[in-house]
């Protein structure tokens, strides 16, 4: 079963500042009030390859191929062999692996990048990593106007929490929690800074 939710976010504070935050977040398709989480926190685009099977396979062999590589070899000049990996090389392995299209090599090359570069294959576990839901916020329609204080998005709840946090993180708002007279707390109030 799916985890849709629809979070409305509620602003307080300069209206000058409000606007420009909405302004550097939103999504460009449908404009100011919507939220494009690839502005909080962009994502690499070298993740934004397939991710499934055949990016799993295309890994596995370019793998494969990286371990036969780099045999033989100490650590600091294989190391410095991967810098530049002739083409020939790779095409020689791949003729010993018809079981592997060119397609699927390609992608387990550019996600065995990803890999040293970022810690994840594609883009699926980079948005779950780093936004806490595999998709950028959604839901919004052409021709609405979502320009209100109060803001809709579809996505899940830690989704949100993770964003207000990371806004925190980056100085643009500031947390204040709201208690009850019994002391339990109630919610929390932002503020831009």
């Amino acid at each position: 079963m799916p985890n849709h939710v629809i979070n409305k976010i509620c602003m307080q504070g300069d209206p000058k500042e409000i606007q420009s935050m909405l302004e550097q977040i939103k999504n460009d398709d449908f404009g100011i009030g919507t939220v494009d989480f690839d502005k909080i926190i962009p994502m690499p685009k070298s993740l934004d390859i397939e991710s499934g099977t055949r990016t799993e396979n295309g890994l596995k062999a370019y793998r494969q191929f990286i371990k036969s590589y780099t045999s033989g070899k100490t650590a600091r000049n294989a190391l410095k062999s991967l810098r530049n990996i002739p083409l020939e090389s790779e095409n020689a392995f791949l003729c010993q692996r018809p079981d592997i299209s060119r397609e699927e090599w390609d992608l387990g090359k550019a996600a065995w990048h990803n890999l040293q570069n970022y810690g994840v294959a594609t883009w699926y576990d980079w948005c779950i990593g780093n936004w806490a839901t595999k998709w950028n916020a959604y839901g919004y329609e052409k021709g609405v106007d979502y320009s209100g204080i109060a803001k809709d998005l579809s996505v899940s709840r830690s989704t949100v929490k993770r964003a207000v946090k990371d806004l925190e993180k980056t100085g643009l708002i500031r947390k204040e929690p709201h208690f009850r007279e019994n002391g339990s707390a109630t919610s929390n109030r932002y503020y831009l800074i």
